[in-house]
């Protein structure tokens, strides 16, 4: 399942309305539709490398395998496709570009 995930619970009272959702709502719908994997996508742009490597520690603490896009993320669907069945929660296969970035406005370069 890929979700639309821009801000932390935290941030969503100061943003209602705004028409984004957390990666913590994300994680509950994933949970209860059953999904195999979760894929959090559109990160608020005015979040460094730090902040999303901190998130996706968090993410992938509260359920393990989830994947948190990023700038060059490739994931291979047949690859993925074949690990779903498996007993346990799986990294798919991710291909990375050879200098992932979360975003291309905050790069550090």
């Amino acid at each position: 399942m890929i979700f639309d995930c821009t801000y932390t619970k935290a941030e969503l009272p100061s943003r209602v309305g705004w028409g984004h959702s957390s990666w913590q709502q994300g994680l509950r719908l994933a949970e209860a539709a059953g999904a195999k994997v979760f894929c959090l996508f559109h990160h608020d742009p005015d979040r460094d490398d730090a902040v999303m490597d901190r998130l996706a520690a968090a993410a992938d603490a509260a359920r393990a395998g989830t994947i948190v896009a990023r700038e060059g993320l490739v994931v291979d669907l047949l690859t993925l496709k074949s690990a779903a069945g498996a007993a346990q929660r799986r990294s798919p296969a991710i291909m990375n570009s050879p200098t992932p970035r979360w975003s291309s406005t905050n790069s550090g370069e």
